[in-house]
């Protein structure tokens, strides 16, 4: 189907690929959600269970106040998770493991792990789970206990859709080599089995030392603030609480501080990087680096990464309205965020056909795994491609924005969509090996998005934590407007500034970098 509001392009900007060795991968075959024989008393069993948490459920929101400032939001969200993991725990005191993982489930599930693992895509999910297992955010000691919560990382999404369907209720976590299936709220251990995987997951590596970042010695480059535009900036993988995090903060607020205004912000994914998500988690990774957006009464909008817990859509200042999935509308512009750790829910997918029903400006979706990349998740990008991007397409999306890529990357236009990565925003990897589809590329240093829309132009800046541009350009939402846009005097100039901006990328010393020019395509 071809999409008749696909963006167009008159690019300015100057691509750093780096690291040009490399290996296309291709995609895999379209899946849909697995059907694990054996596995009807389970689903019966999940049933009962969602049934009879119900009423706790409603009663953990009575007992807790909702708190009036985001402090006291955060400090209700660990009230109402231990009020409803106790509550759980007396429901199910006398629970025993093999309950709701039936024999004949726990076979058909083991079984269904182990042809994933020795199928062609096991390198993918190797790298999946050892992006999960971060052993500096998950530290589980001692046997898994029935009934209590445990702080586990969640199932990679490339693994679900090999095993049964579960309500928004219920998750797949693990621990080792142990599957667990877990209260997504209450984060308590509802049933395990032991020796899962066929193999035991790998761990996160140590983080490399993050580059110092210089004092600034050149300007910003400011967007062209037109009249009744869009301001906003996109940034993921942020909430680590450490100093990357925070420096990142104080460059964007330096920025804006310079009359660089923009009304809301865009968080793609991995809010938090804290296990539990405690009250002090929220305070360190994201209401103390944020403080002073927050002050100014600047909105986020936020999306649900891996490393997320579900708790996240009732905290207020993420405005997710108490939804893994949701929109919200600008001028001319519909946002729609979805849950990528979910990819074939179908209520989601169905969800989804209907948001852009009729919808005349810009379709722009947001959520936290890409579907194109070229770092450690590559693989992964390929599979969640195969899940997702036939719906974006049907759907007449313009622009994805994505993180969990610890770095920046603009792909090229594809099947009419424009996709951009930014998982730098508290972390780095320095891992991009690009690809075929890559337009542009920078892993030097952590990162963030800044994009203003105006009528059919999208202007977009990619800006490091040194301050500099690392890419920029405009994206146009239909043909008619590539061939009447940027002509307009004020529009010159800002690709000139563009330009100007990312001069610095030439004739760097890094052998390791390639710097060309992009040609204008349309």
């Amino acid at each position: 189907m071809k999409n008749k509001l696909a963006p167009y392009f008159r690019v300015a900007s100057l691509a750093v690929l780096l690291n040009l060795a490399h290996g296309c991968h291709p995609a895999p075959a379209p899946a849909e959600q697995a059907v694990v024989p054996g596995v009807e008393a389970f689903d019966a069993q999940i049933k009962k269970y969602v049934d009879a948490t119900k009423p706790l459920r409603t009663a953990a929101d009575q007992k807790v106040p909702k708190g009036g400032t985001p402090e006291a939001q955060a400090a209700g969200l660990e009230k109402r998770r231990a009020v409803l993991a106790a509550d759980i725990l007396a429901l199910r005191a006398n629970a025993k493991p093999g309950e709701m993982f039936t024999p004949e489930g726990a076979a058909s599930i083991k079984k269904a792990l182990d042809g994933a693992f020795k199928g062609p895509g096991v390198d993918t999910i190797r790298d999946a789970m050892e992006e999960q297992n971060d052993p500096t955010v998950y530290k589980v000691a001692g046997k898994v206990a029935m009934s209590r919560p445990i702080a586990a990382p969640l199932l990679p999404a490339v693994l679900t859709a090999d095993l049964p369907q579960l309500p928004k209720e219920v998750e797949y976590h693990f621990v080792g080599r142990t599957l667990l299936l877990i209260d997504a709220e209450a984060t308590s251990v509802l049933d395990f089995i032991e020796q899962a995987f066929p193999e035991p997951p790998p761990k996160t590596p140590a983080p490399p030392t993050p580059p110092p970042v210089r004092a600034r010695s050149f300007p910003f480059l400011k967007m062209p603030q037109k009249a009744r535009s869009v301001r906003f900036v996109a940034m993921g993988d942020t909430g680590t609480g450490t100093d990357a995090q925070r420096k990142m903060a104080d460059t964007l607020w330096e920025y804006y501080s310079e009359g660089n205004r923009f009304k809301f912000i865009l968080l793609l994914g991995d809010n938090l990087y804290a296990g539990l998500e405690l009250a002090a988690d929220y305070k360190r990774e994201f209401l103390d680096p944020y403080k002073q957006f927050l002050d100014a009464r600047i909105q986020f909008h936020a999306c649900l990464g891996n490393h997320d817990l579900a708790a996240q859509v009732n905290f207020k200042p993420f405005n997710m309205g108490g939804h893994p999935y949701y929109s919200f509308t600008e001028p001319n512009v519909k946002f729609v965020a979805l849950n990528s750790n979910d990819p074939t829910n179908p209520e989601q997918l169905k969800w989804l056909d209907e948001q852009f029903a009729g919808e005349k400006g810009w379709r722009i979706c947001f959520f936290h795994h890409p579907l194109y990349s070229s770092g450690l998740h590559a693989g992964e990008s390929d599979r969640m491609r195969s899940l997702l991007e036939k719906d974006l397409v049907k759907n007449q999306v313009n622009v994805v924005f994505s993180g969990h890529e610890h770095f920046y990357e603009r792909p090229k236009l594809q099947q009419g969509i424009q996709y951009f990565v930014d998982g730098g925003g508290a972390k780095i990897r320095r891992d991009l090996q690009p690809r075929a589809f890559t337009a542009v590329g920078y892993d030097r240093e952590n990162s963030l998005m800044i994009l203003e829309i105006a009528g059919d132009e999208m202007f977009y800046q990619a800006m490091g934590v040194s301050g500099r541009t690392i890419d920029c350009g405009i994206v146009y939402r239909t043909p008619d407007a590539s061939a009447k846009g940027g002509k307009e005097a004020d529009t010159q100039k800002w690709l000139s500034a563009c330009q100007d901006a990312i001069v610095w990328l030439q004739g760097r010393p890094n052998p390791t970098q390639k710097v060309s020019s992009l040609p204008v395509a349309h």
